[in-house]
């Protein structure tokens, strides 16, 4: 057993990605204000810092940047999540527990400010292609008008503007998917706080709950599959590794084979 508890504790990961979303009701968020957006917008920048900061485990500077997000975007729910990241590494789960559910509550806002943030990218997109498409009319009267002798940088300049209008274009096309349901590692997260404060069953269901949204999540598999072996349900322990291991996930080759032996011993 004490293989198994030390095999759980080295599953505890807190993954540095920060990554679906899940629509709730946003319609009450579909009008923010303009300064709210701005405000928004000038925190993610903040985030987007900590983020950096985080990747390189400067956590002071990491925290600094998302105080500084948070006072302006006070329901950055990825801005909570990572705080409740640095919280956890420091062991202080009451605060870590306080910011995951801080993520989630304000995950609706969040993606409607994001909606927001892109259809003002998309409009400035679209500005920039008809300006290019202006242009791109204006230098063909030019390149009619002129003699053959100049034509080479008129054609060139064509050239130049059609390309940028392309590739204008496709961005246009492709904008990126913001995602509209709560991602896995929300849960994951909040699963090994509740698990650090020894809320078992409370860690399981928001294991479970990842591992619905992203069914190859090897660690929350993991962890998952440790707390059953950990209530001697070795059933449900091998049910969720096979199952995870069927949907691409590694799961922890120990781990499995101490659930396979236990359910192997005569009863």
């Amino acid at each position: 057993m004490r293989k198994i508890l030390q095999l759980l504790a080295a599953a505890l990961t807190v993954s540095l990605a920060v990554a679906g979303r899940q629509s709730f009701g946003q319609d009450q968020y579909r009008h923010t204000d303009a300064q709210s957006v701005r405000d928004f917008r000038d925190g993610n920048i903040a985030y987007e810092k900590a983020k950096v900061l985080y990747g390189k485990k400067d956590l002071p500077g990491a925290r600094k940047e998302l105080l500084a997000a948070l006072r302006l975007a006070p329901r950055h729910s990825d801005a909570h999540l990572l705080m409740a990241k640095i919280l956890y590494s420091e062991k202080d789960y009451t605060q870590a527990l306080t910011e995951v559910v801080a993520a989630k509550d304000g995950f609706e806002a969040n993606v409607a400010f994001m909606e927001q943030m892109q259809q003002e990218r998309m409009n400035h997109l679209l500005r920039l292609s008809r300006e290019k498409e202006e242009t791109i009319a204006s230098l063909n009267v030019q390149l009619s008008q002129t003699s053959p002798d100049g034509r080479f940088a008129i054609e060139n300049q064509i050239a130049e503007a059609t390309r940028k209008k392309a590739d204008i274009d496709r961005q246009r096309e492709r904008p990126p998917d913001l995602g509209r349901e709560i991602p896995a590692e929300y849960f994951f997260i909040h699963g090994n706080i509740l698990l650090r404060t020894q809320k078992y069953p409370e860690a399981a269901a928001q294991y479970d709950e990842a591992l619905k949204r992203k069914p190859d999540y090897g660690d929350a598999a993991n962890n998952l599959a440790s707390l059953y072996y950990s209530a001697r349900q070795y059933d449900k322990a091998l049910a969720v590794v096979e199952k995870a291991e069927k949907n691409g996930a590694t799961v922890n080759p120990e781990l499995k084979k101490a659930i396979q032996n236990d359910l192997a011993k005569p009863k």
